[in-house]
Protein backbone atom coordinates (compact mmCIF):
# COMPACT_ATOMS: atom_id res chain seq x y z
CA UNK A 1 0.00 0.00 0.00
CA UNK A 2 2.77 2.41 0.96
CA UNK A 3 4.96 1.52 -2.04
CA UNK A 4 1.92 1.80 -4.31
CA UNK A 5 1.23 5.32 -3.06
CA UNK A 6 4.85 6.35 -3.55
CA UNK A 7 4.76 4.89 -7.05
CA UNK A 8 1.66 6.89 -7.95
CA UNK A 9 3.20 10.08 -6.57
CA UNK A 10 6.41 9.35 -8.50
CA UNK A 11 4.51 8.88 -11.76
CA UNK A 12 2.52 12.02 -11.02
CA UNK A 13 5.76 13.95 -10.46
CA UNK A 14 7.20 12.63 -13.71
CA UNK A 15 4.08 13.48 -15.69
CA UNK A 16 3.75 16.94 -14.19
CA UNK A 17 7.45 17.60 -14.69
CA UNK A 18 7.50 16.49 -18.32
CA UNK A 19 3.99 16.76 -19.76
CA UNK A 20 3.16 16.00 -23.37
CA UNK A 21 0.70 18.84 -23.83
CA UNK A 22 0.27 21.74 -21.45
CA UNK A 23 -0.86 25.30 -21.92
CA UNK A 24 2.78 26.48 -21.73
CA UNK A 25 4.07 24.15 -24.45
CA UNK A 26 1.09 24.82 -26.70
CA UNK A 27 1.43 28.59 -26.32
CA UNK A 28 5.18 28.29 -26.94
CA UNK A 29 4.55 26.28 -30.10
CA UNK A 30 1.92 28.78 -31.24
CA UNK A 31 4.31 31.67 -30.64
CA UNK A 32 7.04 29.85 -32.57
CA UNK A 33 4.60 29.13 -35.40
CA UNK A 34 3.46 32.75 -35.52
CA UNK A 35 7.11 33.83 -35.54
CA UNK A 36 7.86 31.50 -38.47
CA UNK A 37 4.80 32.72 -40.39
CA UNK A 38 5.74 36.35 -39.71
CA UNK A 39 9.30 35.80 -40.93
CA UNK A 40 8.01 34.02 -44.03
CA UNK A 41 5.55 36.83 -44.79
CA UNK A 42 8.24 39.42 -44.18
CA UNK A 43 10.59 37.72 -46.65
CA UNK A 44 7.77 37.36 -49.16
CA UNK A 45 6.90 41.06 -48.89
CA UNK A 46 10.57 42.00 -49.27
CA UNK A 47 10.78 39.89 -52.42
CA UNK A 48 7.66 41.56 -53.80
CA UNK A 49 9.01 45.02 -52.98
CA UNK A 50 12.41 44.29 -54.49
CA UNK A 51 10.90 43.33 -57.85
Amino acid sequence: MKSDGSLSTWTRKVYTKKPIFTRDTVSHNNAHLLYEIYNYDFRFIRVLLSE
